[in-house]
């Protein structure tokens, strides 16, 4: 969602969420101690992909990756669909 709302005009999670290659995770986990908040809030989400695609010199993943991460739950509130299928019209279909 983080990422959706990079492309677009929704607003993101009070939260972060990072996305991470497999390889890493491991890395990152071996250097840092987890802390788990008191708060029902987590401070933020790791969220582990295969694989990571540069694009257009951006901090966030591919769009067409967002499009494929984004839950049924999320896809059925219609902010998020129109959104993403703005931002596949936008980033991926359209020719440059």
């Amino acid at each position: 969602m983080s990422a959706l709302g990079y492309y677009s005009m929704l607003g993101d999670n009070p939260y972060p969420i990072y996305a991470v290659s497999k390889k890493e995770v491991g890395e990152l986990l071996a250097k840092n101690e987890l802390l788990r908040s008191s708060a029902d809030m987590p401070g933020c989400i790791i969220q582990e992909v295969g694989y990571m695609i540069q694009f257009k010199d951006s901090q966030v993943i591919d769009p067409l990756s967002v499009a494929l991460m984004i839950t049924d739950s999320e896809l059925n509130d219609p902010r998020v669909s129109k959104a993403a299928d703005e931002m596949l019209e936008e980033e991926v279909w359209s020719k440059d």
